[in-house]
């Protein structure tokens, strides 16, 4: 399950859900949100989307667990 959440471009970084220039486990908890249907609390980063598919979901939670896992 995917969804776009009205997505806003907060910075260029892929995979940075909350816009704030950095990607971490707080980027993976928002997108897992967003995975599984709750609206995060904050305004989505549209850079975030790594796939361009225009929403956020597995692909980009992924890719944010990789960064912070340093495996990318």
């Amino acid at each position: 399950m995917t969804t776009d959440f009205g997505l806003q471009p907060l910075s260029l970084t892929k995979g940075d859900v909350d816009g704030d220039l950095d990607r971490d486990l707080v980027d993976a908890v928002l997108a897992l949100q967003i995975l599984v249907g709750i609206t995060p609390s904050t305004t989505v980063n549209k850079a975030a989307d790594v796939n361009a598919d225009s929403k956020i979901g597995q692909e980009e939670l992924i890719s944010i667990l990789q960064i912070v896992a340093d495996l990318s």
